[in-house]
């Protein structure tokens, strides 16, 4: 593109693509840091502010009981889950993850989280309202694009 030029939707595409290789890229860093791969990065994330049972983790996940039953296998052997009996049903299972892992993982996303705020420190809130305004409108036309 260049200068004075119209920025045209396949512009936009590159650009969130872009950002969408580096997001992967980041994660792949923080799974690797925290020894599992990026599915397994996806589990933790959806156990980051909540125990799940095993049926409602699948359903989180987007992925069948049976992965999830291999995939929790994992995790517990490697030491980032606790699996324990639910409180109301105990031939049920409560998953949560373990103190280290959330430290271990946190310690990652707190690092990115850091970045963001020495990158927009000179932003006024009225520029922070507009960027994250912008960021849920990206969101909702990717989840438009996918159900057209």
């Amino acid at each position: 593109m260049s200068i004075g030029s119209q920025l045209s939707p396949q512009d936009l595409v590159n650009s969130i693509r872009g950002l969408y290789a580096e997001v992967g890229r980041f994660d792949e860093y923080v799974a690797d840091s925290i020894g599992i791969d990026r599915t397994a990065l996806r589990a933790i994330d959806a156990l980051k502010e909540t125990e799940l049972h095993p049926k409602d983790f699948a359903v989180k996940l987007g992925i069948t009981t049976a992965s999830v039953t291999a995939m929790l296998d994992r995790l517990e052997k490697g030491g980032h889950i606790n699996r324990t009996h639910s409180p109301t049903d105990r031939r049920s299972w409560v998953i949560s993850l373990t103190d280290e892992t959330r430290k271990e993982a946190g310690k990652r996303y707190s690092n990115l989280g850091l970045a963001l705020r020495d990158l927009f420190a000179e932003r006024t809130n009225e520029e922070l309202s507009n960027t994250l305004k912008a960021i849920e409108e990206l969101t909702m036309a990717f989840e438009a694009a996918r159900n057209k």
